[in-house]
């Protein structure tokens, strides 16, 4: 896959989330603002929540005083989309798990 093609589809899933965003928080940032949120969860600043699989991981993230459940990618380093915090749930146990939603 040649850089163009890899940049085209990065640039997609970071609309994808940025849409998210604003579809279920009412918030639209920029590209900036969700890099800074991938500093916050490699520096430890985040909550990890859940993993769903190798490569996917949800974290509670701040932005400003509000908290929003984040789906990011190890393998590409970026926030893939934006759960609303209805959808995760805490177990008695203290862990976390996501609601099963009808669609």
């Amino acid at each position: 896959m040649g850089w163009t093609q890899k940049k085209s589809i990065m640039s997609k899933r970071l609309k994808h989330a940025r849409k998210r965003l604003k579809e279920r928080h009412g918030l639209w940032l920029t590209e900036h603002d969700l890099c800074k949120m991938v500093d916050d969860i490699h520096e430890g600043r985040s909550e990890f929540l859940v993993r769903f699989s190798r490569n996917f991981t949800l974290h509670r993230v701040s932005h400003g005083s509000d908290w929003l459940p984040v789906v990011y990618s190890k393998r590409h380093k970026i926030i893939l989309t934006v759960y609303m915090n209805k959808w995760v749930t805490k177990n008695k146990d203290g862990t976390y798990r996501m609601k099963k939603r009808r669609r």
